[in-house]
C-alpha cells in the first residue's frame, strides 16, 4: 500500500522515480504494515506452534527420490483424473504415494499455457513477473519432489510437513501469470506471427498430452505397465478402462486447452474482437475448473466425503462429553472434528508439547506404537497405558483388534462391528471432570510424569500437581466423590458446578495451555497443571461454580495492532486522491 501510493506516484510515468534509499524505506514500511495487519492471526499461531509438538511431529526423514513418483505427481497436476477420483470410486494410487486432495494443484492446462505465455512476454515489462515465475518454478520442483527436495526440507521451518503445500504456491503464482498471459494476447496485433505461433503451440500441447495418455493406455492394455506401478488399488481391467483414450473425464483438460488454441487462432484470423478474446478465455478457464471440481470441491455434500456410518451414529448418540480414540489411521483426528467428537489425538498435530510427549507411546512414529495393531491378534495394553486412557476420559476405542489390559478383556465392552472395524467401550474411563481429595506435588514435569506412571498411582483418588518450587499439600480426607454438573461446554468456555463435602481438587481432563484462566464462584483463582497435561482447581467444601475461560492475551494484543495497522492503511488510501493514482490494467489487477 505504501509503496504503491508513494513510490509509483504520477511522476513515475515520466521516468522520475524516488531515490533508491526512499524506495527501500517505503518497501520496508509496506512490509511492516502488511505484517501488522495480519498479526492477529500470525502471532497467536506462531506462539501456539512453538508451545506445541507440531514441528517435531511433522519433521520427516529424507524422502527417497523416485523418478516414477515424480512423474506421477507431475501428470496428476496436469491431468488430475489420471489417478481416478475418490468420488468416482476409481482412485487407484496407494495412499503412501500420493493423495488426491493434497497432490492436485490443478489450475488447468490452458491456464498453465497462459502462465508460460505471460512469463515469457512480460518478463522485462513488469518487475513482478520474474518474482511470480521463479516462485512458481521452485514450487513446482518442490511439489513434485524433484532432485534437491530433501536439501530444502533440511532447512529450518521447511522440514515441517511433507511439502505438498507448495502446490498452493504454484497454483496461486500460475493463476497470476495466466492473467499476464491474457494481457499479452490482447497486445498482439491481428495476423501477427506471435499470435499464430501461440495458437499453434497450444494446439501442439494438447496433442502432446493426448499422445502421452494414449501411450500410457497402450502400455497398460498391451504391456501391463500398471503391474509395476506400486500395486495399484484397481485391477488390470479397471486400470485399462480408466485410461481409455475416449474417456471424456480424463481428457477434459486437453479439450479446454484445444478450445483455447482455437480462440487464439480465431483472434489471429480476425474472427474475434480484441475485447471478446479475454471474455472467451476467462469463460474457458472457469468452465475448465468447474468441470474438474464441481462434483468434488467445494460444492460436494459432506456426506460424499464423510459418509454416515453405524460407528459415527453410535458415537454421536453416546460419546457425550467423553473422548474417543482410533487406532492408527482409523477415524483420523480431522474426521471426528467434523462430527464434534473429542479425540485423544487432538486435531492434526497441533498438540501441547507435554501432552504429545506423555501420549506419544500410543501414536509414536519412531518406535512401535501401542495402537499399532497390524501385527497383533489383540490390542494389548498394560496397566500404565490403560491408566493413561482412563485419565484422558477415553470412553470408546475404535479398532480392528479386541482391547485387553494385561491380558484381561473385561475392562472393555464390545459395542458394534462394522466391516473390519469394531467399537469398544472403556468401562474404567474417568469422567472428563471429577473431584479428588488427595494430591501429590512434584517440582517439575519430568517428576510429575514419573509419579503418574508409578504402579501405586490411582488418578481416581489422587491428582499429581506440577507447582514448580511451591509446595501445595492436598487435602488428606477421602470422602465419596462429588458429582460434577456441566453448565457450559464450549470451545472457549467451560462451566461446572460441584458440591464437595470436604476441600478437594476439581480435575478437568482438558489440555492445560497458556491463555486459559479459571474462576471460582466468579472470582479469579490460579489454575494448576494436573497429571502433567490437564487442569485442576482447589475447591473448598460446599457448593461452588467453577469456570474456565480462554482469554489469550497475545491474541488481544496482536488484534489491537492489526486494527490500528488496518486503519493506517485505510487512511493512506484516503490521503491519495484517485485521480493522481497510476492507472493499472484491470486484468493485471
Amino acid at each position: 500500500c505504501l509503496y504503491y501510493l508513494f513510490a509509483t506516484r504520477p511522476g513515475a510515468r515520466e521516468g522520475v522515480y524516488p531515490r533508491a534509499r526512499s524506495r527501500i524505506r517505503l518497501l520496508v514500511g509496506a512490509a511492516v504494515l502488511g505484517i501488522a495487519i495480519g498479526l492477529a492471526q500470525f502471532l497467536p499461531t506462531v506462539d501456539f506452534m512453538l508451545n506445541s509438538d507440531a514441528f517435531g511431529s511433522r519433521a520427516g526423514s529424507a524422502h527417497p527420490f523416485s523418478i516414477g513418483e515424480m512423474a506421477l505427481r507431475l501428470i496428476v497436476m496436469a491431468v488430475p483424473n489420471f489417478t481416478g477420483t475418490p468420488v468416482a470410486g476409481n482412485y487407484w494410487v496407494q495412499p503412501s504415494v500420493t493423495n488426491f486432495n493434497e497432490q492436485t494443484g490443478y489450475i488447468g492446462l490452458l491456464a498453465l499455457g497462459l502462465a508460460i505465455t505471460g512469463a515469457a512476454s512480460m518478463w522485462r515489462r513488469d518487475r513482478l513477473v520474474p518474482f511470480f515465475a521463479v516462485s512458481a518454478l521452485l514450487a513446482l520442483l518442490l511439489g513434485i519432489q524433484a532432485p534437491g527436495f530433501n536439501f530444502v526440507r533440511a532447512l529450518p521451518l521447511f522440514n515441517a510437513g511433507p511439502g505438498v503445500r507448495w502446490l498452493i504456491v504454484l497454483s496461486f503464482c500460475g493463476a497470476v501469470l495466466a492473467g499476464y498471459g491474457v494481457e499479452a494476447l490482447m497486445s498482439y496485433a491481428l495476423r501477427s506471427r506471435r499470435l499464430r505461433s501461440l495458437g499453434l503451440l497450444y494446439a501442439a500441447g494438447a496433442l502432446a498430452v493426448f499422445g502421452l495418455l494414449l501411450l500410457l493406455y497402450g502400455g497398460v492394455r498391451d504391456g501391463s505397465w500398471d503391474r509395476a506401478w506400486g500395486a495399484p488399488l484397481l485391477n488390470h481391467v479397471q486400470m485399462a478402462r480408466l485410461l481409455y483414450p475416449l474417456q471424456i473425464k480424463l481428457n477434459w483438460p486437453i479439450v479446454f486447452l484445444a478450445l483455447g488454441a482455437l480462440v487464439v487462432l480465431a483472434r489471429w484470423r480476425g474472427w474475434l474482437r480484441a475485447t471478446t478474446l479475454p471474455v472467451a478465455i476467462i469463460a474457458l478457464l472457469y468452465a475448465d475448473l468447474w468441470t474438474f471440481g464441481s462434483r468434488y470441491n467445494p460444492v460436494t455434500p459432506a456426506a460424499a466425503i464423510y459418509p454416515p456410518t453405524n460407528t459415527i451414529r453410535y458415537l454421536s448418540g453416546n460419546l457425550g462429553r467423553s473422548r474417543m480414540a482410533g487406532t492408527i489411521n482409523l477415524l483420523r483426528p480431522n474426521v471426528p472434528m467434523v462430527f464434534g467428537f473429542r479425540d485423544l489425538r487432538g486435531y492434526e498435530d497441533l498438540l501441547d508439547a507435554p501432552f504429545a510427549e506423555l501420549y506419544n507411546n500410543f501414536y509414536s512414529q519412531t518406535r512401535t506404537p501401542v495402537f499399532d495393531v497390524s501385527r497383533k491378534r489383540n490390542l494389548e495394553l498394560n496397566a500404565i497405558e490403560q491408566r493413561q486412557l482412563n485419565m484422558a476420559s477415553v470412553r470408546y476405542v475404535v479398532t480392528v483388534r479386541k482391547p485387553r489390559v494385561a491380558g484381561d478383556p473385561r475392562p472393555y465392552r464390545f459395542i458394534l462391528e462394522e466391516g473390519r472395524t469394531a467399537t469398544y467401550e472403556n468401562l474404567q474411563a474417568l469422567p472428563r471432570a471429577y473431584v479428588v481429595y488427595s494430591s501429590r506435588v512434584r517440582p517439575n514435569l519430568s517428576g510429575a510424569a514419573a509419579s503418574l506412571r508409578s504402579v501405586t498411582n490411582d488418578p481416581a483418588r489422587t491428582v499429581i500437581l506440577d507447582a514448580g518450587e511451591e509446595v501445595l499439600p492436598g487435602p488428606g480426607t477421602d470422602p465419596k466423590s462429588a458429582p460434577v454438573t456441566w453448565l457450559a461446554d464450549e470451545p472457549e468456555r467451560v462451566e461446572l458446578e460441584a458440591t464437595l463435602p470436604a476441600p478437594g481438587w476439581l480435575v478437568l481432563s482438558d489440555n492445560y495451555a497458556p491463555g486459559w484462566e479459571a474462576e471460582l464462584d466468579g472470582a479469579p483463582v490460579p489454575m494448576l497443571r494436573a497429571n502433567v497435561v490437564f487442569r485442576a482447581l482447589a475447591v473448598p467444601a460446599g457448593k461452588h461454580t467453577v469456570a474456565f475461560y480462554y482469554r489469550p492475551r497475545i491474541f488481544y494484543v496482536s488484534a489491537s495492532i492489526s486494527i490500528v495497522a488496518l486503519l493506517v492503511a485505510l487512511a493512506l488510501g484516503l490521503l491519495d486522491p484517485v485521480k493522481k493514482r497510476r492507472p493499472v490494467s484491470a486484468l493485471t489487477t
